[in-house]
């Protein structure tokens, strides 16, 4: 940790411990006056700090779930407004998947909608986005029971077709919107029952256009979230893999092998989980040294 990130932080500890009428306020004029030198000098180590210390200001009330999801949603349109649309995204995504049962969040939804639209430039995505909303909320925006969706999990279902149409080469394009729609579906709809399976097949489309960085994402979402569905098993086992294969972070992988052989032991996977953590820290060719021995 930086030093002027600890200074900040235990800064931030003391504004928050604060129990008097004005420490909301307090909080706020301090943020603007961050956010207003940030703007003059919006260098990557200034954005950095400024994320920073929103991740510290979170952490010290982390069952605050309104105020948290206003930070970030506040952090979101800043970044925007910075032309950091990537960070502006993720940080209003995180909103919405760490807080979903907040007050603003059919209208962070839409919020998100339109980032991600400006990103992608995907005029069909963009209005299936806007009707799944529609559908899925009233007009204050309170989740409705019972909705039809089967429109847009068709519309998944056709995408993740059309991913393989050909072959020899998956469709990039398609293997990127059906990503998307997995996840805005998931957001939307967090309690749909075909949600732990989308997350899974997201994540293996994900990692199979070279994004293991979004793989993991969606598998740990479903690991997280839905550890108790059918697919869990599965969905840990390709956590743990993309986690050593895609990403190279073998510290990570081992923690998810071992999870996965404690949590399923007489899983049909557990002997491969076991073998490729044994040999976790060796390369390819020491690994083929050893079979060719026995």
């Amino acid at each position: 940790m930086k030093l002027n990130q600890l200074i900040l932080a235990c800064f931030i500890i003391a504004l928050v411990s604060c129990t008097n009428e004005d420490s909301s306020k307090d909080q706020s004029d301090w943020l603007t006056d961050m956010e207003n030198e940030l703007a003059e000098n919006p260098t990557d180590e200034m954005v950095e700090e400024y994320l920073y210390i929103l991740d510290s200001l979170i952490d010290t009330d982390i069952t605050n779930h309104e105020r948290n999801a206003k930070l970030l949603s506040r952090a979101s349109a800043f970044q925007y407004n910075l032309n950091k649309l990537q960070s502006s995204i993720d940080l209003m995504t995180r909103s919405l998947k760490s807080y979903p049962e907040v007050e603003d969040f059919r209208d962070n939804l839409l919020t998100l909608n339109e980032l991600s639209s400006k990103f992608n430039k995907d005029n069909k995505l963009d209005s299936l986005n806007k009707l799944l909303i529609s559908t899925s909320f009233d007009e204050e925006g309170n989740s409705k029971a019972d909705v039809d969706l089967s429109f847009y999990l068709d519309d998944i279902e056709s995408t993740q077709q059309m991913i393989y149409s050909n072959s020899n080469n998956p469709n990039f394009k398609m293997a990127r919107r059906y990503v998307q729609m997995v996840e805005f579906f998931a957001l939307a709809n967090p309690s749909n029952t075909n949600i732990p399976d989308l997350l899974y097949e997201g994540g293996k489309v994900a990692e199979l256009i070279k994004n293991s960085v979004k793989a993991v994402e969606l598998f740990e979402w479903c690991n997280k979230n839905y550890g108790d569905s059918e697919i869990a098993p599965a969905n840990l086992f390709m956590l743990a893999f993309t986690c050593e294969d895609g990403l190279k972070d073998d510290a990570k992988a081992a923690t998810y092998y071992k999870t996965f052989m404690e949590k399923y032991p007489d899983h049909e996977m557990y002997s491969s989980a076991e073998f490729l953590l044994s040999n976790i820290d060796k390369t390819d060719e020491e690994i083929l040294n050893e079979l060719r021995k026995k």
